[in-house]
């Protein structure tokens, strides 16, 4: 894999066709398209981002785009080769999807292509955006505007935190109370999510939290969520843990865990969170104590862990793959089934090493530079300096900042996720639009290929295109 001076963010694996001085001929093409069976809703996502970017109206017919599948390639494969017409091959939808991202980077207004022949391929196959709406409300076309950028950086999953102490921002019929007044989406609107997301090529993981982060839950349903008192106890201005001893909480969870998985048909991932919970408060809650007393848990940390377990498992009986954040402890952990994907970010509970050396398949959510909130941030520079094997920080408390984790090429990191938490759009809109590009380019090649300045000024151009769809 050599450096190709082709402005596509992130940078393909072969490219061909250029010059001696590493030029491209430049020719027309025709804006029509013709799809195999099957690939006509990419077909029409991809027209929706072009028309947007470059204001160009891809219609159907013969002579323009040619897409076909060949399942042969592998998955997320896709190759492109530009000349009097333009053939596109993928290896599954993935693969079609990545290559349309590619089209549009490639494309100009006036209707014209290098003359080139690209194949490639993710080197790693967890690639994620996370949106924290539940502290800081987002408007519902937001997350199509989020969507729309995750496909032009070929960033496969739109992680929505939906669920905190500030808000519940989903609709639920099952427990009505839930939803935050004006702070919820509607069953109409996360349909169309669906909708539109799928027609991207791009998966949504939606997020719950338990059992911490749960006070919007447990102000909705006290009754259903809440800690008991100690006889005489004044109860605490706000709770913010899930009661896991009261009768009939795994079948609350259950309830709700069904609605939400119902809602999102095309999601493979729940993430239910599990981590920075208050398990201190359990040792005040008579329930929590008897519970523990009943089957036999010595400890609140040991507690948290069964917790953890029963609701992984609960989504595993789904069909359903569970995402945690790294929050349970190590001792107990060969309880947690190695189908979890955990993601590692605070090097502080359970760290990327650990979880490794314990079998688990592990996603980097490093906090720096992965992160964004209102008041930290990091450059796509220093993105770009990282990889999904290193792990650092700025936090005292966390291993990670005097002594950063750099693991050894394992199958087992899947990938990396940029976050973005209690931004409104405003704040982070800017930032997101350039940090991603540069996740997105340290996960699709986990070697770097590109210098900063190389990167930048690719960066600086791809940037425009996704102004005119963020």
């Amino acid at each position: 894999m050599e450096y190709t001076s082709l402005k596509v963010i992130p940078m393909p694996k072969e490219v061909v066709g250029a010059d001696a001085e590493g030029n491209f001929e430049y020719i027309s093409f025709v804006p029509e398209i013709i799809v195999e069976n099957g690939l006509e809703i990419y077909a029409e996502g991809f027209s929706d981002i072009l028309k947007k970017v470059h204001g160009i109206e891809l219609k159907k017919g013969e002579g323009g785009i040619r897409v076909t599948l060949d399942p042969t390639l592998g998955k997320g494969t896709y190759t492109v080769d530009v000349g009097e017409t333009i053939n596109v091959v993928g290896g599954d939808s993935d693969g079609i999807n990545y290559a349309f991202a590619t089209l549009v980077q490639l494309m100009t207004p006036e209707m014209t292509l290098p003359r080139v022949r690209i194949s490639d391929k993710p080197d790693s196959e967890y690639r994620s955006f996370m949106l924290d709406v539940a502290r800081q409300w987002h408007d519902f076309e937001v997350l199509l505007k989020y969507v729309d950028l995750c496909f032009l950086y070929k960033v496969k999953f739109f992680h929505i935190h939906f669920i905190d102490h500030q808000s519940y921002t989903l609709p639920s019929k099952v427990l009505p109370n839930l939803s935050t007044e004006d702070r919820h989406y509607t069953f109409e609107e996360i349909k169309t999510l669906n909708e539109y997301a799928f027609a991207r090529g791009v998966e949504i993981v939606p997020e719950i939290e338990t059992p911490g982060h749960s006070k919007a839950m447990i102000s909705a349903y006290p009754e259903l969520f809440a800690c008991s008192l100690v006889e005489g106890e004044e109860p605490p201005k706000s709770e913010g843990i899930i009661c896991v001893g009261k009768p009939g909480i795994m079948d609350t969870l259950n309830t709700l865990v069904d609605e939400i998985i119902e809602m999102f048909p095309n999601s493979r991932y729940l993430h239910i969170g599990g981590d920075e919970a208050d398990i201190k408060r359990w040792n005040k809650c008579p329930l929590c104590l008897k519970y523990m007393e009943d089957n036999g848990i010595e400890n609140e940390r040991a507690l948290y862990t069964h917790f953890v377990v029963k609701m992984t498992n609960l989504v595993l009986s789904k069909g359903i793959t569970p995402i945690v954040w790294e929050g349970f402890p190590r001792e107990g952990a060969e309880k947690v089934s190695r189908d979890v994907l955990v993601v590692a970010w605070e090097s502080y509970y359970h760290f990327a090493n650990e979880l490794v050396e314990e079998g688990f398949n592990i996603v980097n959510a490093s906090w720096k530079p992965m992160y964004i909130t209102q008041t930290a941030g990091w450059t796509p520079e220093e993105i770009m300096a990282w990889s999904v094997y290193d792990w650092y920080h700025f936090w005292v408390k966390s291993e990670a900042r005097l002594n950063p984790i750099h693991l050894p090429k394992t199958p087992q990191v899947k990938g990396g996720i940029f976050c973005s938490w209690e931004c409104n759009y405003t704040q982070e809109q800017p930032r997101v639009k350039r940090n991603l590009a540069a996740m997105s380019a340290r996960t699709w090649n986990t070697r770097r290929y590109e210098d900063d300045k190389q990167f930048m000024e690719k960066l600086e151009y791809v940037v425009t295109l996704a102004d005119k769809l963020i």
